[in-house]
């Protein structure tokens, strides 16, 4: 008794297992904004086969999207950039549905980059009219309230990437003047931090070793900046074109597009060797692709939480039968 009593113990130790494998196991699809045709395009993660377009050409007034983030509540948000429509539109997660406007009624310019901190969304744009300062604004999406600026003050002219180190301080791309501006957690600007061989800094993220990547976008490259103290390091990566769209993955390497040549590459973020392409060029009508993010991570579907529960059920009742 003791014996078979053990067996179906390991037994369901070890369908327990397999049930967490396969939920963490499943793949991560990847969204890319496809500037050009106004849509949000879907593909394999672990592939980079196309799926087929998630947001429509053009749903909910959508023209020329640019960043994009999922948020807390498991939507994807996507700013639509032209001048014909600012604004950061909310979609459904699952279906790619629009859902609602989620900055409506403040006035904006030019929404870029999105973040989200905590249950706060993040909008590198401008405030107001083309005219004024650029800002990393906060909106809390549930109330489509603007909270005010997370991040303001000093050089920062054409905002767009945001990242942040481990003490929460934030670096901002700040496009027109060549450089990444530092804001202490509060937003307040405290220097330039990285500026050698920059011309036209997009999309930056701290790598595994906590250097920063910077995308150089006429340059076509990737520079490497000292995580601590911001000095240039080299160019990273080049031969791009026009480099747009930053993205660690969930293996762990470096995803970056070329916004002219309308693909992305997957590069070792160590040594910043090519890994292969990813997104093929122009897969799936893919043009001017912006910036592109992993989707959320899996969870095990309700029926596979129900049927691992049914199956342990099973063994511990099998057990009392032989234990009679």
């Amino acid at each position: 008794m003791v014996q078979i009593h053990s067996v179906l113990k390991k037994a369901a130790i070890a369908a327990a297992f397999v049930m967490a494998l396969s939920a963490e196991a499943a793949p991560r699809d990847f969204y890319v904004s496809s500037q050009a045709t106004n849509s949000v395009k879907r593909y394999d993660g672990l592939t980079g086969a196309y799926i087929g377009d998630f947001v429509a050409p053009g749903s909910g007034g959508l023209r020329a999207p640019q960043g994009l983030v999922f948020g807390p509540d498991g939507n994807l948000y996507v700013s639509s950039w032209s001048l014909a429509g600012h604004a950061v539109l909310k979609y459904n997660g699952q279906t790619g549905a629009f859902i609602e406007n989620v900055t409506e009624g403040t006035a904006m310019n030019v929404p870029a980059d999105l973040q989200f901190r905590g249950q706060d969304l993040l909008v590198s744009c401008k405030i107001g009219t083309a005219a004024s300062p650029s800002v990393v604004a906060k909106f809390n999406v549930a109330t489509k309230q603007y909270l005010g600026n997370a991040a303001a003050g000093g050089p920062l002219n054409g905002t767009d990437g945001v990242s942040f180190d481990t003490t929460g301080s934030m670096y901002v791309s700040s496009f027109n003047t060549g450089q990444i501006i530092k804001y202490n957690s509060a937003g307040v600007f405290q220097s330039v931090f990285a500026s050698t061989s920059l011309t036209s800094p997009l999309d930056n993220r701290f790598g595994p070793d906590g250097d920063l990547f910077v995308n150089d976008f006429n340059t076509g490259t990737v520079k490497r900046y000292k995580g601590s103290d911001g000095s240039f390091i080299s160019d990273f990566i080049t031969g791009l074109g026009q480099t747009q769209g930053q993205e660690i993955g969930p293996d762990g390497k470096l995803y970056v597009g070329s916004w002219s040549g309308n693909f992305i590459n997957k590069y070792d973020p160590v040594s910043g060797a090519l890994l292969g392409t990813f997104v093929a060029a122009n897969a799936g009508g893919l043009t001017r692709p912006n910036n592109f993010v992993f989707g959320p991570e899996a969870v095990p579907e309700p029926g596979s939480i129900s049927l691992m529960a049914i199956g342990i059920a099973a063994l511990l009742k099998g057990r009392k039968v032989i234990n009679k």
